[in-house]
């Protein structure tokens, strides 16, 4: 899947932290700046060299731009949330949903329906797989989102 990066429109390589155009930092990173579009331009703190408006890094030292605050704890997902929700309600996928991805939570959710056609096997099948994640989400000690956030317990 091919992503772009939200300052500048580049396309971004895969698994990259930022965009080598603009300096941008990605992959859940967030700032604490707001970007705000004006004429006022921004440099390097330590060698001087001018940066892109919603840049976080510098491109020629590599020095960040802008404090950074990885993860926000008020947007951090709850892993006894995500876990009861898969526990109780996962065969139609919410804890995937809850947690950022949404394809899965999509397959999740039509397999649970096509348990119409199927006699059920679809459905037993999806609420087996969210019982067996649940366990992962209470078992594993360093449980992450769709976005790479830590859960918080």
């Amino acid at each position: 899947m091919v992503k772009f990066c939200s300052n500048c429109g580049n396309e971004l390589l895969e698994g990259a932290d930022s965009c080598v155009k603009c300096g941008k930092l990605i992959n859940g990173v967030r700032s604490n700046e707001k970007v705000v579009k004006s004429s006022i331009k921004k440099f390097c703190v330590n060698c001087g060299n001018e940066v892109s408006e919603g840049a976080d890094i510098c491109l020629k030292c590599g020095k960040l731009i802008n404090p950074m605050e990885i993860p926000n704890f008020e947007e951090r997902k709850s892993k006894l949330i995500a876990g009861l929700l898969a526990l109780y309600i996962g065969g139609i996928g919410i804890h995937n949903f809850y947690l950022g991805n949404n394809m899965k939570g999509i397959i999740h959710l039509v397999l649970f329906l096509s348990g119409i056609f199927t006699f059920g096997i679809t459905t037993f099948g999806s609420v087996v797989w969210a019982f067996v994640e649940a366990i992962s989400i209470f078992m594993k000690k360093d449980q992450i989102d769709y976005y790479g956030n830590p859960l918080k317990n």
